[in-house]
């Protein structure tokens, strides 16, 4: 009856947004995320919250390396960084 995703949709969350979250019993917990006036909230079972965890953890070591070499090239005007290029592809899933 019930799919694995029950919504699919697409958000941006900035830098300065606000974030809480409130655990709903053992078996989920509900993140919610405002900026403005407007409100997005995401509800994971402990499984689910695991997963995303550490795919944002790989997200972040990635998203860190591109910051490196981009500081990296700062200082080299004659390099070209392009991006598929600039994470070993073997850290990728």
């Amino acid at each position: 009856m019930y799919s694995d995703l029950i919504v699919s949709s697409w958000v941006g969350i900035r830098d300065d947004c606000q974030m809480t979250y409130r655990i709903n019993g053992s078996d989920a917990v509900e993140f919610t995320v405002s900026g403005h006036s407007q409100t997005f909230e995401l509800v994971y079972e402990g499984e689910a919250l695991r997963k995303f965890v550490e795919l944002a953890g790989r997200a972040l070591v990635e998203m860190s390396a591109l910051d490196e070499q981009g500081r990296e090239l700062a200082d080299s005007p004659n390099t070209v960084l392009l991006l598929e290029e600039a994470v070993d592809p073997g850290q990728r899933e």
